[in-house]
């Protein structure tokens, strides 16, 4: 049992380190100058097995020396696959509890967390510097000449 508690805690340490974006909302649908598309992990200070997930909110970060209530914490003590919810008191009444699953998809760990699905940021395409048309250029095929340096 200990070789699986140690699988465990590398796993997590490597989920640690990683950030996660959710794919399944609409751009419509989120306030996003208020709110942050990445989902992250932390681990919890002197509580072996339980992780603090960040999930999307627009929740304000609290005045120093207040707690920080926008983690919602996981057990993940007795799975590589599914952080269990767990029930902090006061958290508004025990609301919005959600499990963590881990899921795996072309070779990478995508999460859910509520309904939310999230990819691996790193493995998300970064697109090239958008250029924009020279005046007076109207068609795409001007605008794609314009972005390989052409006149």
């Amino acid at each position: 049992m200990a070789g699986a508690h140690s699988i465990r805690a590398a796993t997590a340490k490597t989920r640690l380190s990683s950030t996660w974006l959710v794919v399944n909302e609409s751009l419509d649908a989120l306030a996003w100058t208020v709110m942050d598309p990445r989902l992250r992990l932390a681990a919890v200070p002197n509580l072996d097995g339980l992780i603090a997930v960040r999930p999307l909110a627009d929740v304000p970060a609290p005045a120093p020396g207040e707690p920080d209530t926008r983690f919602d914490i996981v057990d993940a003590s007795t799975s590589d696959r599914v952080a269990t919810m767990m029930l902090v008191i006061p958290q508004l009444d025990g609301r919005d509890l959600d499990d963590l699953d881990i899921e795996q998809r072309d070779g990478a760990e995508w999460l859910h967390f509520g309904s939310y699905l999230h990819r691996p940021i790193a493995s998300v395409q970064v697109l090239a510097p958008w250029l924009p048309c020279r005046p007076g250029a109207g068609s795409a095929t001007s605008r794609s000449s314009a972005t390989r340096g052409r006149p």
